[in-house]
């Protein structure tokens, strides 16, 4: 009888801690659910005042400028690049010239 007595006592206190757990899983699921819920308010809300709108053109705006001024420095050295080449080829092609015109190798 006694051991009647002890199982029924841990099954009454194994019940008592599942529905504590259910308890908190509950609340933690109407916690989650509200912070969402926050959270989407808080986005509309941004949607609708036009400040989701100027927060994403501004960050295009910085993208596109990086963008930019990195093209802008890839063809300044490529423009860089073709003044030294057509330097060098001037000098060789005016050497030839001369070579050609004086019959003079230089």
């Amino acid at each position: 009888m006694t051991f009647e007595i002890q199982e029924l006592t841990r099954l009454v206190e194994e019940e008592r801690s599942a529905e504590e757990k259910i308890k908190k899983a509950e609340q933690d699921a109407l916690d989650i659910k509200d912070k969402a819920r926050k959270k989407a308010q808080e986005i509309v809300r941004k949607a609708e005042s036009g400040e989701f709108l100027e927060n994403l053109e501004k960050k295009k705006m910085r993208e596109i400028e990086g963008r930019k001024k990195s093209i802008q420095a890839e063809y300044k050295n490529k423009i860089q690049e073709l003044d030294k080449k057509a330097e060098r080829e001037l000098d060789t092609f005016v050497s030839k010239v001369i070579e050609k015109v004086m019959g003079v190798e230089t």
